[in-house]
């Protein structure tokens, strides 16, 4: 008669899924290109979204550059542009 255990299957998330969200919110904040932006960021299982208000298009690009060299998810911008 032979025994298996059954596999380990973890059922907490991973400590990456709620400190990437605060990770980036400062990255974002303490950046001196975005400091007149409004940018509020929400990861969502793969995704990273963004969302608020920025500047201008540059300020835009700019903080998808920043999310995109942080994490390798997919980054989704729903950013406006202030006018």
């Amino acid at each position: 008669m032979m025994l298996f255990s059954p596999p380990m299957v973890s059922l907490s998330p991973s400590p990456d899924q709620f400190s990437i969200g605060p990770a980036i919110r400062c990255l974002l904040s303490y950046s001196e290109d975005l400091c007149d932006c409004a940018i509020d960021v929400e990861v969502i299982e793969r995704a990273v979204l963004l969302t608020g208000y920025a500047s201008s298009d540059w300020a835009v690009a700019r903080a998808i550059e920043i999310v995109a060299g942080f994490t390798s998810r997919r980054v989704v911008c729903r950013i406006h542009v202030a006018s």
